[in-house]
């Protein structure tokens, strides 16, 4: 009769590491190339009309960190 020899921490660890190569590898196989420039992509008559425009100038004084942005997002928030 076969019986198996038991797997050591190193060959599961091995065993691991290949397996979440591999499903790295077929993640990436199926990602979309993509470019950002300093105005991701917007066309630059867009961009300049809204980082020149009042209501984003003021939203730039309102919020001084991401996290402060992420704060009025929450409070912005309604979940029904």
């Amino acid at each position: 009769m076969y019986s198996p020899q038991p797997m050591t921490p190193d060959m599961v660890m091995a065993a691991a590491a290949a397996q979440q190569q591999a499903i790295e590898q077929e993640r990436a196989a199926h990602l979309v190339p993509t470019s950002a420039n300093a105005t991701y992509n917007l066309n630059s008559i867009l961009a300049n009309t809204i980082t020149a425009s009042d209501y984003y100038l003021s939203l730039l004084s309102d919020y001084h960190s991401f996290e402060s942005v992420i704060d009025a997002v929450r409070e912005e928030i309604k979940v029904q």
